[in-house]
């Protein structure tokens, strides 16, 4: 039975990302951040390890438990945990931006470089969620399009480092799709709404997160095991989403007349 370790399985993407691989016959190991999120995962069989990634020691115990797991032998590598730091950059210390790549980026490198024994051994594959907020970045989302931008880049010297070793290595680009993430979004901008300078892109953006008609988590499942079962090849692969066709049309255009789309976009949006 292959074997493969996924990355914030406490909610949303990574838990359905766990029960997919579940229902394919894959032994998982999910990390969690809380004890409490246990309990669901444990249910559907999964081997479950608290994992906090902007602390090397927690990473490190987490390194270990994946080597006792998969006595040397693992399949794929899904690096899915993420936070979201959302508020303008005028507002923003500079330990909340830390922290925010801390967990987005540097985490996942450290463990990706623990388990590389592993997957050298299994001939496993990378996968890394990323998001198509790497490139169409947005008022107050500027930390999470840069920490994603970061990983992505990293990624791309990862691919080309590990592919002569025959370790594949690939980047899945979702858009907006159905997940608890937009709540903590909505939240965070909340403080914002009366700001003189901010509330208008605060308020415009919680329309956004508001939003119900948007691709199911499970299509974003799907595409990672296609991914590590070999019936999905290639390095980037970006999602259907609301989002997507805005990210293909933001690589074409003028930054100015992208700015002025956005704006537009949130003016409309606010009425």
């Amino acid at each position: 039975m292959k074997k493969v370790v996924i990355t914030g399985c406490s909610t949303g993407l990574g838990r359905q990302m766990a029960q997919f691989g579940r229902t394919l016959g894959w032994e998982v190991l999910a990390s969690v951040r809380n004890e409490s999120a246990k309990q669901p995962l444990e249910a559907l069989g999964c081997t479950v390890v608290q994992l906090e990634l902007k602390e090397s020691e927690s990473v490190q115990q987490f390194i270990a438990a994946v080597q006792e797991w998969s006595e040397g032998h693992l399949d794929g590598l899904i690096n899915n945990a993420g936070v979201v730091l959302v508020g303008p950059l005028e507002h923003l210390e500079r330990n909340q931006l830390r922290e925010q790549f801390e967990i987005n980026v540097f985490g996942h490198l450290e463990l990706t470089r623990g388990v590389l024994p592993q997957l050298r051994q299994a001939g496993g594959k990378i996968v890394m969620l990323s998001s198509v907020s790497s490139e169409l970045t947005f008022p107050l989302y500027g930390p999470y399009s840069a920490s994603k931008r970061a990983l992505e880049a990293f990624t791309d010297a990862l691919a080309m480092e590990l592919g002569p070793q025959g370790i594949q290595v690939a980047i899945v680009q979702p858009g907006s799709h159905t997940s608890s993430i937009w709540e903590k979004c909505k939240n965070q901008v909340a403080p914002y709404f009366e700001d003189a300078r901010y509330g208008t892109m605060a308020r415009s953006l919680q329309f956004f997160a508001q939003q119900k008609r948007l691709p199911p988590a499970e299509n974003v499942a799907r595409r990672v095991f296609e991914i590590l079962e070999g019936r999905r090849k290639g390095y980037r692969h970006i999602l259907p989403s609301p989002s997507a066709w805005q990210w293909r049309v933001r690589r074409w255009i003028p930054d100015s007349l992208y700015f002025r789309a956005v704006r537009r976009l949130l003016d409309k949006s606010k009425t």
